[in-house]
Order: structure tokens, then C-alpha cells, then sequence
């Protein structure tokens, strides 16, 4: 494999890498109706199951049940004024009002309020490990300019030398490929244009 392709193959690899990085990001930061919401988690209440640092994948389902993970919204107040926060948790038991009683697996004993379905997000479908240390850093400048700015500046710059390398190709080839007697009476006459290029001047001309 020639040391070009090697290269080109690392850049559609970081190319790749980038995109799925951009998506999970747009999926932390908003939410998109018939896509998983993706949120990071930031404390240890589901460990071993979920690792601090893993980005998870809550999905709204019609219905919810005993051992499932959820992820819902708690409202809690601080410093006096009202904020809501994003909990990701294991249900423990259903009330018979239809809420739910939920657990940190860490943790040793249930939340101390019973979560409503319309305060769930949705039920936890895929994790990866890790991977929210990532999508926190892209948010910041410095993560922007890392795993972006720097990443898309390289495949501009690969894809101009590229196309800058084919042009250069095609010329050679053009100037190598033998000539048939009209082509040959053009170049003694000075006449020396291609066919291409006088069907674009042809063009030109009717217009």
C-alpha cells in the first residue's frame, strides 16, 4: 500500500470519526423527534452497569417496567431558584398511582421521590463507555478547535492536493497520448485546441 493511500485511508477514518462524534453531540444537546436522546453521566450510582464518563441512549417507549433504566427529569432547588436535572436510574418497584420508585445500583438505598412517566425521557437502549469524556470536550472551545477546526483544515487540504495531483496526471497523460493526422496538422498550424474545448467555444458562440 503506497504511503498516499495509507494517508487518505487515516483521514476517511478521521473523517468518520468526526461525524459520529458531531452526531453524538447534536443528540446530547438537543432533542430529535424518533432518535435517542443522548445524555453523559457525570456520577457513579450506576456502577459497574454504567461507568461515569459513558454516553447513554434513552429511547420514550409506551410503557415502562420493573428493572428497566431510565433516564427522567428531577426538579430540584438550588440556591432558592428551580432546576431541573437529568437522572438516570434502575426501577425498583411501580406504585399503584402508576409512578415509579427508582435506584442508583450504587447506591444503598431507593431516590426518595417516585418519578411520574411524564417526567421520564426515555428507557436506557445502548451505552459506551467512556465516550462522554469525548463529547463534553468537543462543547468547549478548546475540544472545538482540537476535534474539528484542526481535523477539517487537514481533509481540505488533503482533498485540494488530491485533486491538484489527478490535474497533473491528466495533463501528462494528455501530453503523452499519440496524435492523429488532424490533430498533428493542428499543432504545425498552431491550431492545437481540443475538441472539448472548441464544443465549449462553440457553445459560448450560439449564446
Amino acid at each position: 500500500m503506497s504511503i498516499n493511500k495509507k494517508i487518505n485511508n487515516i483521514i476517511y477514518l478521521i473523517t468518520i470519526l468526526l461525524l459520529i462524534n458531531g452526531l453524538l453531540v447534536l443528540l446530547s444537546a438537543i432533542n430529535i423527534p424518533f432518535l435517542p436522546r443522548v445524555m453523559v453521566v457525570r456520577t457513579g450510582s450506576m456502577t459497574p452497569k454504567i461507568p461515569v464518563g459513558s454516553a447513554i441512549f434513552s429511547r420514550e417507549t409506551s410503557s415502562y417496567k420493573y428493572n428497566d433504566i431510565i433516564t427522567y427529569i428531577s426538579q430540584d432547588i438550588v440556591n432558592g431558584q428551580p432546576r431541573e436535572d437529568y437522572i438516570t436510574h434502575r426501577i425498583v418497584d411501580i406504585n399503584i398511582d402508576g409512578t415509579f420508585i427508582t435506584k442508583g445500583d450504587a447506591n444503598n438505598t431507593a431516590d426518595f421521590d417516585p418519578v411520574k412517566k411524564e417526567n421520564v425521557v426515555g428507557k436506557v437502549v445502548f451505552t459506551i463507555p467512556y465516550i462522554g469524556y469525548v463529547i463534553n470536550f468537543a462543547k468547549t472551545k478548546e475540544g472545538l478547535i482540537l476535534l474539528v477546526i484542526i481535523p477539517a483544515t487537514l481533509i481540505i487540504y488533503s482533498e485540494i492536493i488530491t485533486i491538484k495531483n489527478e490535474t497533473v496526471k491528466l495533463l501528462a497523460q494528455r501530453k503523452k497520448r499519440k496524435h492523429t493526422i488532424a490533430e498533428k496538422e493542428d499543432v504545425e498550424t498552431g491550431n492545437d485546441e481540443s475538441k472539448l474545448e472548441k464544443g465549449v467555444e462553440s457553445i459560448f458562440k450560439k449564446k
